[in-house]
């Protein structure tokens, strides 16, 4: 009797432990798809290539026969791809039919505590991030001497 209890409770055990959002692990934290509020460029060795672009969450217009809806994104899969996408839908408002379009850049990353790494076709670039709730802030360091900072909510 006392094997089939001890059993069952580790059977439990390894259920409970299985289940759920394991926050421990900085690559959960991180895992999931991000609407980019504000990209903001700092440190630039060319001051020109400095920006501030904010208010860049899902925005619709009216552009006359269609509608417009714009929206940047970005995404760390389970599988260690980083997906950085300018998205745009064109709605055909005689018809209804709508037109998607992606421009994704995708990249591999790997994470050593908040310590980040993108790689696009051999080159890698360091970064790092932190989650607070629902919100990302990611921070790249580009070759140009730049620091990318991007906020993005969670989907």
């Amino acid at each position: 009797m006392r094997n089939v209890q001890l059993f069952l409770l580790t059977l439990t055990l390894a259920w409970l432990n299985s289940c759920g959002y394991k926050v421990d692990n900085p690559e959960n934290a991180i895992v999931g798809e991000y609407e980019v509020q504000s990209i903001t460029i700092t440190d630039c060795d060319d001051s020109t290539e400095n920006s501030n672009l904010s208010d860049l969450g899902f925005e619709c217009r009216d552009e006359g026969k269609f509608n417009v809806c714009t929206s940047i994104t970005v995404e760390f899969t389970g599988d260690r791809e980083y997906i950085f996408s300018h998205n745009r839908i064109q709605i055909d408002k005689t018809i209804g039919t709508a037109l998607h379009q992606e421009d994704p850049e995708v990249a591999f990353y790997w994470i050593d505590g908040n310590e980040l790494n993108l790689c696009y076709n051999g080159d890698c670039t360091p970064a790092s991030f932190s989650v607070e709730g629902k919100t990302l802030r990611l921070q790249i360091i580009r070759p140009n001497g730049c620091i990318e900072t991007i906020i993005a909510v969670r989907k």
